[in-house]
């Protein structure tokens, strides 16, 4: 007889196949418009702003032979989730690329409110081994984009745990591993506020860091760069600017 434990192992290091396991879930486009996701409709002006971003980023990943993009911000508040989930649909709209958004904040409800979908168990519950990645993912489907996200937060009292930092940086791993090369957006807490970031540096490829007009400061904007030294800051977004049309 096979052990728990042994099923368990088993389980984690096969491939996984997330775009195969997950549910389909149709998004609801009233939901997403209230919530700022723009980018899944070419008719919106502002979707051409994340279409430029997609390009770019896209192309310098590419040339790189990049998987994973972190999205991150100095503080709170800064339209962090907001970006990564309108960059995720705009590039799941590219027919040849799988495109996955894994919500990592731990103190933000991230994907799953601003997408609305839900899973029928935490990310949490992926790493200890209660459940396997098609419980705690879905494919997220409008207007013929098909997104696999993981919207659950890790539920976590403090900064990540060496152990746990591990397990999320298999994880990371496992999903390189999916069909399509696909481009993984990472939407993660504030690095300033939180030590979880650094933990993941050598899983991340490259980040994206987002500013909000008003708020975050040049002084916060060169810890930030001294903070992400060990990998490559792809843009710097300025978000949150009322007199531009595209912002988010």
């Amino acid at each position: 007889m096979t052990s728990a434990s042994t099923q368990t192992s088993r389980r984690q290091d096969q491939p996984i196949g997330v775009l195969g396991a997950a549910p389909f879930v149709p998004l609801n486009r009233t939901h997403l418009e209230k919530n700022r996701i723009i980018s899944f409709d070419g008719a919106d002006e502002r979707s051409l702003h994340f279409r430029v971003m997609r390009n770019q980023i896209v192309r310098d990943m590419d040339e790189e032979s990049w998987q994973v993009l972190a999205v991150t911000s100095p503080t709170s508040e800064c339209g962090v989730t907001v970006t990564a989930a309108n960059l995720a649909l705009s590039a799941a709209g590219q027919s040849d690329r799988n495109v996955l958004l894994v919500g990592l904040n731990a103190d933000d409800s991230g994907p799953a409110t601003c997408l609305g979908v839900h899973t029928s168990a935490s990310l949490n519950d992926y790493l200890e081994g209660r459940a396997c990645l098609g419980d705690v993912s879905v494919r997220a489907d409008i207007a013929g984009r098909n997104l696999v996200v993981i919207p659950s937060l890790i539920q976590a009292d403090g900064p990540l745990d060496p152990t746990k930092a591990a397990q999320i940086t298999n994880l990371i791993g496992l999903l390189r591993l999916e069909p399509g090369n696909p481009l993984i957006i990472l939407d993660m807490p504030p690095l300033l506020s939180s030590s979880d970031v650094m933990s993941l540096i050598p899983a991340i490829d490259c980040a994206l860091l987002v500013l909000a007009v008003g708020r975050s400061t040049a002084s916060e904007l060169e810890r930030c760069k001294e903070c992400l030294e060990a990998t490559n800051i792809l843009r710097i977004v300025l978000n949150k600017d009322r007199e531009a049309t595209g912002s988010p």
